[in-house]
């Protein structure tokens, strides 16, 4: 039987879309780029006299050059690739190359000391990565770009001159100039990543109060008023519960909850997922939750239980299935959440195409910084897995 898997993650083009601060920050990191090729290329003049190996030089420079010409190609066509990661390791590599090679091709301790080829061009590389992947990613970018430098003093000639031990530990200690190198390019990535997230999240909740507010226009008038007259005259209990939970429901996401404070157990989210689909539907999940699981921000607990409710929905209303478990544990950096269940599978030529998939489970996810594969074998069961940070 054909298998179906499919995974969605935050930095694929079709989840996610360039917020207006990205592409600001994008464009001042070219006017950066070009900016610090001019400065290099007014040192190089100055000392080209002082060149050991002057080809070096130009292939690391031209490498700079090349790509900060097609990143502003890119920025005009495809903005969204320059936050790719084999875009960004690229960038990286060349800014390593940048200042390793610079003890090299000048051939002196002094042009160690003072370094003439990298400039400011690695910070562009620095800053996109801590914009693209986050504040841990931008300083460890940083801190490789810093501590490459130290390849420098492996040039036979700097050595030969005074060694390396001596190199570094002598008075004054020129350790120091790779430590204020570290602290500028750490601190470059980790600010740049920070500052990413942060206005991200101001964007993502402007957005929602605005879509809430649209919605509440339209729905106050005409949704709520049949709901509430569902709940005095259907003589169904069931169905008079169900309108009462959906009324409830759309009002604490249209008014906000009546609980001022953000959930960020997700143990404790996930329950809740569970008690109510078990309330709704009549069906039993086994969750299974690890006591080590870390506190997440609110937004992404929120979007993992929404996921999970809508993934226990499905396998109420479409799986016919005799049992359904949901576990949530701790996988390498992130945390894996898994709602399985063991009955009639999804059609891998339909998978997918609902809202409610890609609506309900893979965007709010993918959203939040999370990623979705969802495994199905037709008769088989459904599987679908969440990793959240």
């Amino acid at each position: 039987m054909a298998s179906y898997s499919t995974t969605v993650t935050a930095d694929t083009p079709q989840a996610s879309t360039l917020s207006p601060t990205e592409r600001v920050l994008l464009q001042a990191l070219v006017v950066l780029r070009w900016a610090a090729l001019v400065v290099i290329a007014v040192v190089l003049v100055a000392t080209r006299g002082s060149l050991g190996r002057p080809e070096l030089a130009v292939v690391s420079v031209a490498s700079a050059l090349c790509f900060t010409a097609w990143a502003t190609h890119a920025l005009r066509h495809q903005p969204g690739v320059l936050l790719h990661r084999p875009v960004i390791a690229l960038e990286v590599g060349i800014g390593v190359l940048l200042q390793a090679g610079d003890g090299w091709a000048y051939g002196s301790f002094q042009s160690w000391e003072v370094a003439a080829l990298p400039s400011v061009w690695p910070l562009a590389g620095v800053m996109t990565a801590g914009v693209a992947f986050g504040w841990r990613w931008g300083a460890a970018a940083g801190v490789l770009i810093a501590t490459s430098r130290l390849a420098g003093l492996l040039a036979p000639d700097v050595n030969a001159l005074i060694g390396i031990g001596e190199g570094i530990f002598r008075p004054p200690p020129r350790l120091l100039s790779v430590v204020s190198n570290l602290t500028l390019y750490g601190l470059a990535g980790a600010g740049a990543g920070q500052l990413s997230v942060l206005q991200r999240r101001a964007e993502r909740q402007e957005a929602t109060a605005r879509a809430r507010e649209e919605l509440s226009r339209g729905l106050h008038d005409g949704v709520l008023q049949t709901l509430a007259l569902v709940q005095r005259q259907a003589s169904d209990p069931a169905l008079a519960q169900v309108a009462r939970d959906t009324d409830r429901e759309l009002r604490a996401f249209l008014y906000g909850s009546a609980d001022p404070r953000p959930a960020t157990r997700l143990a404790d989210a996930l329950a809740a997922s569970a008690n109510d689909a078990a309330r709704r539907f009549g069906i039993s999940p086994a969750l299974v939750v690890d006591p080590d699981l870390p506190d997440l921000d609110p937004e992404v607990v929120a979007a993992a239980s929404g996921a999970v409710s809508e993934a226990l929905t499905n396998v109420a209303k479409h799986a016919s299935a005799a049992h359904v478990n949901v576990y949530a544990g701790i996988e390498g950096d992130e945390v894996l959440i898994s709602v399985h269940d063991d009955g009639r599978g999804i059609d891998a030529a339909h998978a997918g195409a609902g809202a409610g998939i890609s609506g309900s489970i893979q965007a709010p996810v993918a959203q939040a910084g999370g990623r979705v594969e969802i495994r199905s074998t037709p008769g088989e069961g459904t599987e679908v897995c969440l990793w959240l940070r």
